[in-house]
Order: C-alpha cells, then structure tokens, then sequence
C-alpha cells in the first residue's frame, strides 16, 4: 500500500471514529429537546433512484418486497426500467411510487451530477416512514435463512425510536458474473438512517453522499458481525453500460459540456486517448476482458455464505459468465470473440 493510500485511509479511520464519539454523545439530544424526536411512523421506506437498471429491477424489488413497507422509485431510464417497475409492483401487489425524472439529456447515458443530486433528494423527500433505506437496483437481498434481509427489518423496527440511527449494512459485491467478486471488496452502500429534514444529499468530492447531523447514533455492528443481507451486482452487466459507466464521472467532473455535449462524445475521446479505440462496442469488449476481468477471485462460500434465492434460476443459466483458459481468466462469455 502507498503512503498515500495509507494517509487517506488514515484521515478515513479518523473521521469515522470521530464521527461515532460525536454520533454516541450527542445522540441523547432529543431526550433534552434540543432536536425534535423522530416523529415519523415506525416503518421502512426504501428508496431507489433508477438509470436503465432493466436488468435486474425486478429480482432487486422482489427481494425487498417483505422487507419494506413502501418503495419511491425516481426514475430517469430510457430503457424497459420503468415499464419492468410497474409490471412488477402490479403483480406482487407492491405499495410503491414510481415518480418519473427527466435528465437534461434525453440519451441512453447522459445525466449532470446536479440532476443525480436532485434526483437523490427526490426520492429521499418522497417516503413517508421513520426508517430510510437507500437502495440501488442492482441489490439483491437474502429472503430466507439467518441473514434474511425481514430479519434485519425486525433489528431495526425494534431500535430506541427516540435516537436517530445512521446504520452501515455490509454489500458483498459480485463482479462480471455471479461466480466471481475482487478479493476483500465489501462496501457499506446499502445506508439505513432514521429520517429527519436535516438529511441531504450533497456532492462530496467525487461523489454524491448524504449529509446527516452529527447527533445520528452510527452502528457498525452488522459489519462487525459479519452479517451480510445484501449483494450488489456490480459488474454483472451488459457490457456496452460498464464502458461508458467508468468514465461517467471524468465526463461530469470535467464539466465541458461545449466539447464533450453528451458522455458519448467524451467517451469516444478518452478510448482513442487510451486505447487506440474508435469503435464502442470494441472498447467495450476490451474493458470487460482486459480490464474487469484480470482481477478477479472466485466468490468465497466460506465468507459470504450462499447466494440470496433468488439468484437461483440465474445462478443455473446465467447470461454473463467468465471463462478460463489454462486456469487462467480470459474474458466474459458475450465479449470474447
């Protein structure tokens, strides 16, 4: 690890200890009406914001649909997403709200970092219950066993309903198929808090995160105990997306919206730039089989335990899978040639 590295994971380690000695003192503040206590009715909102998500929309809902008990949706797809979300909430008879966001550019791809924020802020200020759960639709979630995502529901309904809770569920994330994940990558996307009106989405860096009060109570403890209720399909996806999701956020930090209109045109400059590319879907094969695909480990069972169910069908005849040669990786079945 560099010395860099090191230092951000340092001032990382620093301000998250910081933030929970200041989350576990000032969360009594509400007892003492220097906040107001949460006031909302005890209940789970799950909110999705959604950009042609059309692959897995609908395992991600159904895994959910115990779990909640309302799903917002902000959509801003231009494929099948929003048309798979209604089908599937008619069907399973989901309490869900499909509010449809319309991005500066009407394209596959295109969407500013100022809509994404207020996008985020949408979908946040639509649910209507104490808890909040920010949730992407590419997560699948357990439905049965020990970590069954409506056993994690009981943890949380049964918190102090006087102390604002931000809670860190672990993701375990699988890379360009089902079989496979990055050695050690674990995230904590998957972000519970008790709602308030301070909560906000706000750009930070590169990325766009929520802002919460100091006075919300932080609990690490599903990480500490190895509870994994959900996975994140990260890479498993067409390949065309995951090309032009990586230079996503160079195309928006850059801000250049005379020379680069659209994330395509960008797109086109930075593989020619870097790959000697000209051509989309060649880029996009190189990606998956030369870059994706050369760091990977198989998923770790032991670790992680059993997929969610219901991967189970995909997990049979799965549409993305990675293919050795000589024991050696060599690419993904729909880009290798």
């Amino acid at each position: 690890m560099s010395y860099q590295q090191l230092k951000t994971k340092s001032a990382l380690a620093a301000k998250t200890a910081t933030r929970a000695i200041l989350g576990n003192t000032l969360c009594y503040l509400p007892y003492i009406g220097v906040v107001p206590k949460p006031s909302r009715k005890n209940g789970i909102s799950v909110m999705i914001r959604t950009r042609n998500e059309e692959e897995w929309i609908e395992l991600s809902l159904l895994s959910i649909k115990d779990f909640a008990d309302e799903i917002v949706v902000v959509d801003a797809s231009t494929d099948r997403t929003p048309e798979i979300v209604e089908n599937t909430a008619s069907k399973y008879d989901l309490n869900l709200k499909l509010i449809s966001y319309n991005p500066i550019y009407p394209d596959t791809f295109s969407l500013r970092a100022v809509d994404y924020i207020n996008q985020s802020n949408i979908a946040l200020k639509n649910t209507t219950f104490r808890w909040v759960l920010r949730w992407d639709g590419d997560f699948v979630a357990r439905t049965s066993g020990e970590f069954s995502i409506t056993r994690l529901r009981e943890k949380i309904l049964n918190l102090n309903p006087n102390v604002y809770y931000t809670i860190y569920p672990p993701v375990v994330h699988l890379e360009c198929d089902l079989f496979h994940q990055r050695e050690g990558k674990l995230n904590i996307e998957g972000r519970l808090t008790t709602y308030s009106n301070d909560l906000n989405y706000v750009k930070r860096g590169y990325a766009i995160d929520l802002y919460y009060p100091y006075y919300y109570k932080p609990v690490y403890r599903f990480i500490a105990k190895k509870e994994y209720y959900i996975f994140h399909l990260n890479t498993v996806k067409n390949a065309m997306k995951l090309l032009f999701r990586r230079f996503y956020t160079g195309w928006r930090e850059l801000n250049d919206y005379n020379k680069f209109p659209r994330l395509e045109d960008y797109v086109m400059y930075r593989i020619k730039k870097e790959w000697g590319m000209d051509n989309f879907e060649e880029a996009a094969r190189y990606y998956v089989n030369e870059i994706l695909c050369k760091s990977l480990v198989p998923y770790d069972k032991n670790q992680f335990g059993d997929y969610p169910e219901l991967l189970k069908k995909e997990l049979e005849n799965p549409r993305y899978k990675v293919i050795y040669k000589d024991g050696e990786i060599i690419g993904r079945n729909d880009t290798l040639r």
